[in-house]
């Protein structure tokens, strides 16, 4: 008889929070007080795995089916972190997120002093496709920065920065208002290291003043209030899914969260 293969099988709250049945903590919680049974047996044990497409679970004698596949955009406010929980007690995007969209989790991250467009989902395989290491789905961003930089200025932003002792992958870079005071430019990434604009910039000696995402592949901000959060269109949710197959990369690839 054939092994089951492994990769098909899930820790028990991590599969219960993916369904949208509640947080990760509280179904740690659930499983330990012996509320989760797997095929009619009681399992207590957090790092038991069960697999999602053959095991029956129920927590307090009712079965948890899985959860319908939510796909969102936020446009994520200034000082609001990027985490569905924080140990510093900041505001994080979790409490920004109406209750009907439970369970979804922002894919990369913006920093708390940037703003702009995230992409929110519960659908974790594309979610991997859209954010992970491997995968090259661009980013584009409006930076304000000080001053007026020249094209021979951002030259080695174009070409790649190296930061933490690595070379970026190359940026699109593109001055769209420029003024004495302030100028504003295009970005566009298609990876996403630790606040790679503001620290490839600084490495240029150009000051941001302030950052926005405004589209994921070809999913735009748009009017999108600051805080509010809005279903993608089955246009949109098609035209991000075109994007993420074509960023060539293999889909089995390890997520990697950057911040802008």
């Amino acid at each position: 008889m054939p092994r089951p293969d492994q990769r098909l099988f899930e820790f028990l709250p991590r599969l219960l929070s993916k369904r949208g049945f509640c947080s990760r903590k509280e179904a740690e919680q659930m499983v330990s007080g012996g509320r989760v049974t797997v095929n009619g047996v009681v399992k207590r044990d957090v790092l038991w795995k069960a697999n999602p497409r053959n095991d029956v679970i129920k927590v307090d004698g009712k079965a948890v089916g899985k959860a319908a596949l939510l796909y969102l955009k936020m446009n994520k406010p200034l000082g609001v972190v990027t985490t569905m929980k924080d140990p510093e007690g900041r505001k994080t995007v979790a409490a920004l997120i109406p209750a009907e969209y439970r369970g979804v989790m922002p894919v990369g991250r913006l920093d708390q002093d940037s703003t702009g467009l995230l992409f929110l989902t519960n659908d974790h395989q594309l979610g991997e496709r859209v954010g992970g290491a491997d995968h090259r789905v661009k980013k584009t961003y409006r930076v304000v920065v000080s001053g007026r930089p020249d094209n021979l200025q951002l030259n080695p932003f174009r070409a790649g920065v190296e930061l933490d002792g690595k070379r970026c992958r190359p940026a699109k870079v593109r001055i769209i208002e420029p003024g004495d005071e302030t100028s504003t430019l295009e970005v566009i990434l298609d990876e996403g290291k630790f606040r790679q604009i503001r620290r490839s910039l600084a490495a240029i000696n150009v000051k941001v003043r302030s950052l926005t995402r405004v589209a994921i592949g070809s999913l735009e901000l748009g009017d999108l209030a600051s805080g509010a959060v809005a279903p993608l269109t089955p246009t949109e949710l098609a035209a991000l899914r075109a994007a993420s197959r074509e960023s060539g990369a293999d889909e089995g690839g390890a997520a990697k969260r950057g911040r802008a």
